[in-house]
């Protein structure tokens, strides 16, 4: 192997496990919301308002090191996310004590958007950063169905949570120092000023659509359980644990639906399979066609995400792009179930749903359209004489 494949295999290797372990919090969100709850008698709201201030400290901190980290080092920015991570895991394992969590959470949302900062804009510097993006949502994917699995396994306990946020970081401390640098990124494909205009609406949309995801799936053991009683609430717990492993195998078909039919035809299926699931799932009456669509929900979600973030991570060279649509993509996950909950108290079920088709037709109407638009720019861009024609033109 050469020095320079193997220079770009452990880049990508170290942004794929930098990128997974900076969304580990946020996945282990509605874990730690039960936990809180059932464990050490937090009432619910605060406990929802915690998990609230993590993701929003999440999305402040990885907007906030945007300019640093499209042009300087990310290994530094990383390695200190890793630190403030672990030592938040090992400080509430010590402690043991209610209080502190909520502090704790909100200091692991600085950490973890420390991390997602320097990997969402080393992606852009990897060889080939459509498919390290790809290849990033499947890891993720991969590493929350182990979470879900192995929190009941170890123990099911806060103490349990804390150690998978903090033993995967050892990982990163091992590999951080192989981030790609600005540098070593490929060529533009966008004109830097049509790049960036994309990408902020590009994340304003994206970070709307994920309002719609969050918001339903935050409220989806609500809903269930005042539709199907008891039952619901391990009904959902069950249909987390299968949709994401449903969400695993569409980031895995991905790359090669992507081949055939083209990023934007793609994207806008898997855009209207999540859309039209997640409506169903707010009216759904049955639990039969209330797993279906959940279900279909996570295949969707699997397809989406390595597309918009491929997306983006091909816009600019200094990954400024990918930072901006991955900031503001955590901030719409941080509102979905603050929306949701305040819709739905309102004006109940049918709200919801109307409210939520309304602003994921709109949005996904938005990320596909700035998707066309990438793919038109770049394919009358002219190519640099050293540059990978296939590489370099994303489908369409």
């Amino acid at each position: 192997m050469t020095a320079s494949r193997t220079s770009n295999t452990r880049g990508l290797s170290s942004v794929v496990i930098a990128w997974a372990y900076a969304l580990l919090p946020a996945n282990l969100i509605p874990t730690i919301i039960a936990r809180l709850v059932n464990d050490y008698s937090v009432d619910l709201t605060t406990a929802g308002f915690l998990a609230t201030g993590m993701t929003l400290i999440n999305s402040a901190t990885v907007l906030a090191v945007r300019p640093w980290v499209r042009r300087h080092s990310r290994t530094p920015v990383a390695l200190a996310g890793v630190a403030v991570l672990m030592l938040v895991s090992l400080g509430g394992i010590m402690l043991g004590q209610s209080g502190f969590y909520g502090a704790l959470l909100l200091i692991a949302g600085l950490g973890s958007g420390l991390v997602l900062g320097a990997a969402s804009a080393s992606i852009s510097a990897t060889e080939n950063p459509d498919r390290s993006a790809n290849v990033a949502m499947i890891f993720n994917r991969l590493v929350v169905a182990a979470a879900y699995f192995l929190v009941p396994l170890i123990g099911g306990t806060m103490n349990s949570v804390l150690l998978i946020m903090c033993v995967p970081g050892i990982l990163v401390l091992l590999t951080a120092r192989w981030l790609p640098a600005a540098a070593e990124a490929p060529a533009a494909e966008v004109s830097a000023g049509k790049a960036g205009k994309l990408a902020w609406i590009l994340a304003v949309a994206f970070g709307a659509w994920s309002i719609t995801d969050d918001g339903i799936i935050g409220l989806s053991e609500l809903i269930a359980v005042l539709r199907f009683g008891e039952a619901g609430s391990p009904l959902v717990m069950n249909l987390l644990a299968i949709a994401t492993l449903a969400g695993l195998a569409g980031a895995v078909i991905t790359p090669i639906a992507e081949k055939k039919a083209g990023r934007v035809p793609l994207l806008a299926l898997a855009l209207a399979i999540s859309l039209v699931s997640k409506v169903v799932m707010v009216v759904a009456g049955d639990t039969a066609l209330f797993s279906v669509v959940f279900v279909a929900w996570g295949f969707a979600f699997g397809m989406s995400l390595p597309l918009v973030f491929g997306l983006a991570a091909i816009l600019t060279r200094d990954g400024a792009a990918s930072v901006a649509v991955n900031g503001v993509y955590i901030l719409g996950v941080a509102l979905g179930p603050l929306a949701a909950t305040q819709i739905f108290d309102m004006g109940g079920d049918s709200a919801l749903a109307v409210v939520m088709a309304v602003l994921g037709a709109v949005t996904a109407a938005a990320i596909v359209v700035i998707a066309l638009r990438v793919g038109r720019e770049a394919a009358a861009a002219p190519v640099a004489p050293d540059s990978d024609p296939e590489r370099m033109v994303p489908s369409t």
